[in-house]
């Protein structure tokens, strides 16, 4: 998992180098004719400092424009950074049950560019309207949730289109050492190369990182968040999360504590590895499925010795190819 932010002209002065930061995500357009004046130089700060990159067209099919034409003017602006940019619609200026609008633009970008984009919206559009045809021609999503927004990691998102959630915002008002002023803080649930997969022109990242493909016997799959420790059995050095399994207190299935890592809201390792309830937890290690079940969505995985069904919505397939 990576950890980035997303940015735009409002934080102009921003030292991007000096950001203990994986990736930074930049306006880079908006409608028809508006370039962000600190795109380019967020881009060469944060390749110089050697961040992963996204770019990001602020959509307004509310002033009528037309998915096309807006998606062609996102193409010609930031044509020099195809194949090395993650590319995303985000879907928040009005007429957010217009589907097909932004189909189109995602559409229209695959076209030309043969990259396919991601969409961003908050949790409440993402389902309260069907997204399937979205979903279902693999444009991936990134889902802002903040629950309480006190710069902390609060519950998980749902998107209830989608297989698994790409990227997570999980507050507008993180602080960085460093920046001196709140920021949109995110999570990639990936790897740098499943990053660098999502930016490539004909890219099969969406095949081979789609939470379709956990779904395969002998399937290499990772973990992909921080997950609520709900029950612990000190004495058999167990605990059980519904994070994991998606099931009620009476279908928890028991994990080993011993392949986790105790961390804090942001992914980072606290010195007492001594799991309670409520704490939270990471999984860095890679597992090949064993089984899968398609009624439940779930992946069969042997955990330090222990066959635990796992939700595949918080699994992504991985490659150290």
């Amino acid at each position: 998992m990576l950890r980035g932010i997303d940015i735009s002209h409002h934080q102009q002065g921003i030292n991007i180098g000096a950001l203990d930061i994986d990736f930074v995500i930049i306006k880079a357009t908006e409608g028809n004719g508006y370039k962000d004046d600190m795109c380019d130089s967020f881009v060469e700060q944060s390749k110089a400092s050697g961040k992963k990159i996204g770019l990001y067209h602020f959509a307004r099919p509310d002033l009528g424009n037309t998915a096309v034409s807006e998606a062609d003017w996102f193409i010609k602006e930031t044509r020099e950074y195809q194949k090395e940019a993650i590319f995303v619609l985000d879907w928040e200026s009005g007429n957010l049950g217009n589907v097909a609008w932004a189909k189109a633009w995602l559409d229209r970008v695959y076209e030309v560019t043969r990259i396919k984009p991601l969409i961003y919206m908050s949790e409440s559009p993402a389902n309260s309207y069907d997204w399937s045809s979205v979903a279902n021609a693999d444009y991936g999503v990134w889902i802002a949730k903040y629950g309480v927004n006190n710069g902390q990691a609060n519950g998980s998102p749902i998107a209830k289109n989608w297989p698994f959630i790409t990227l997570w915002q999980y507050t507008s008002v993180g602080r960085i050492n460093g920046y001196d002023g709140n920021l949109d803080l995110d999570y990639f649930y990936g790897d740098r190369k499943a990053w660098d997969k999502y930016a490539l022109a004909d890219s099969t990242s969406q095949e081979n990182n789609n939470g379709d493909q956990i779904l395969y016997k002998g399937s290499k799959v990772k973990f992909n968040g921080i997950f609520t420790v709900d029950e612990i059995n000190i004495k058999s050095n167990l605990f059980a999360s519904k994070d994991l399994t998606g099931g009620i207190t009476k279908n928890y299935h028991w994990f080993s504590s011993t392949p986790f890592t105790h961390v804090n809201d942001k992914g980072e390792v606290l010195p007492s590895q001594i799991i309670k309830k409520g704490s939270k937890v990471i999984n860095n290690n890679i597992y090949e499925v064993l089984a899968v079940d398609v009624a439940t969505d779930s992946a069969k995985l042997n955990i330090n010795g222990r066959k635990n069904w796992v939700k595949s919505s918080v699994l992504y397939e991985f490659s150290d190819q």
